[in-house]
């Protein structure tokens, strides 16, 4: 069946397997650690903890979650042959 235009090429939406998994996911991070902190701020601390440890993977994963993947600055030709620069930027929100 052809694409229409418009119209979702997903219309059920995404399938239950997919959300059964997130489900199960947010509940075992809602569960409490011995320490009384919840699973989900137990993980966050310790990814903190990595991060200042100079753990640079830690240190990338906190920045992309917080300000979004940094964009990609990509060279692309053009018809005539020369180069056609495409920057994309964040727009500054003013925050720190």
């Amino acid at each position: 069946m052809p694409w229409v235009k418009g119209q979702s090429g997903n219309p059920k939406g995404s399938p239950k397997k997919a959300r059964a998994m997130a489900n199960a996911l947010r509940a075992a991070l809602r569960e409490k650690t011995p320490d009384g902190e919840t699973k989900r701020r137990a993980i966050a601390c310790k990814l903190a903890d990595m991060a200042l440890a100079g753990d640079l993977d830690a240190i990338k994963l906190i920045y992309e979650r917080m300000d979004g993947k940094v964009p990609e600055v990509r060279q692309v030709t053009g018809d005539e042959g020369g180069a056609v620069e495409i920057v994309l930027r964040w727009a500054d929100d003013g925050g720190s």
